[in-house]
């Protein structure tokens, strides 16, 4: 976080100064859990941020939302591990209750290989898999905008 807040939160000048809540100082796989719970408690009156910029992965995933993924997709916490079987590691996730709770979502989304997930996405019927893209959309209580360059909109 060094870099960043020399190069641009330092240079913020209005009232606004955000608040940064450092994470991890010598990360330890094995203490996982008490970070988590540890940026529960210092996020959750910060929350919920007022938008997300999000990007779309070719398999409808967001914010490290996975269709393959176990969590608990909706939940109380703000921030979630989540854990893939086909990764070695883990990943920290805003929570899709925090996301559908943020009033701007923004989703930038560009290249050829995301075209089927942005046709999934405005085409999907009842009866195919909820993607957790759409499922963040659909919840949603948020003004959405979906950028696309025209290779990932060429439906």
């Amino acid at each position: 976080m060094g870099m960043i807040k020399y190069q641009l939160i330092d240079k913020i000048t209005v009232d606004t100064y955000p608040s940064l809540v450092p994470i991890v100082n010598d990360y330890q796989p094995e203490k996982s859990n008490q970070i988590i719970e540890m940026l529960n408690i210092k996020a959750k009156p910060l929350l919920p941020p007022t938008a997300a910029f999000l990007g779309v992965g070719k398999d409808g995933h967001t914010a490290s939302l996975f269709p393959d993924s176990e969590y608990d997709f909706i939940c109380e916490d703000p921030f979630i591990i989540v854990e893939r079987v086909s990764e070695p590691f883990k990943r920290v996730s805003l929570s899709a209750t925090v996301l559908t709770q943020t009033p701007f979502l923004f989703f930038l989304v560009s290249g050829k290989e995301k075209q089927p997930i942005i046709d999934h996405i405005f085409n999907a019927s009842k009866d195919d898999l909820m993607l957790p893209v759409q499922s963040i959309i659909q919840h949603a209580k948020a003004d959405i905008l979906l950028l696309c360059d025209q290779q990932a909109a060429a439906i």
